[in-house]
């Protein structure tokens, strides 16, 4: 089944959708290439609680200097994220995560500043260090500055 075609750059685009709706497929000057719709565990894994990987997280994380509580809300984010079936982003980043850190390129002990706000937006700077924690911060302010004024925006950057 034809999903979408369009012309991009003189050359057309076809997305097919298999007959089982588990695949999609991308043609491209004549060249078929799959995309799986959701993330699938691999079969050959093994099988970890989230309690004790969200243990093996906020070890790893603090052993790299990031606070405890940092460690926590990164735990929680990445663990949530493995059991919502999208592997890409959770877990499977840690490595890469704890490489940056090592690396200098990311900042194990961020100070989330606001940079503004007012009724119903906010401004975060994260200081360099992992994004998620100043989104996470973040949220937790404009939901409810959402709650008093119907709506909302957050921005992070650094």
């Amino acid at each position: 089944m034809i999903l979408y075609s369009w012309f991009k750059f003189r050359v057309l685009i076809t997305i097919y959708r298999s007959t089982d709706h588990r695949n999609i497929f991308l043609i491209r000057l004549g060249v078929k290439m799959n995309f799986n719709r959701r993330n699938y565990p691999p079969t050959h894994g093994i099988r970890v609680p989230s309690e004790d990987m969200k243990q093996l997280v906020i070890n790893l994380f603090t052993k790299v200097s990031m606070s405890v509580e940092n460690a926590r809300v990164m735990a929680d984010l990445l663990v949530q994220t493995d059991l919502h079936c999208v592997f890409s982003h959770g877990t499977k980043q840690l490595a890469d995560y704890i490489r940056m850190i090592r690396e200098g390129r990311v900042n194990p002990q961020p100070k989330i500043a606001v940079v503004s706000q007012s009724k119903s937006a906010l401004v975060l700077d994260g200081d360099g260090g992992m994004g998620h924690l100043p989104c996470y911060f973040g949220t937790q302010q404009v939901i409810s500055k959402a709650k008093e004024h119907g709506c909302a925006t957050l921005t992070t950057r650094n």
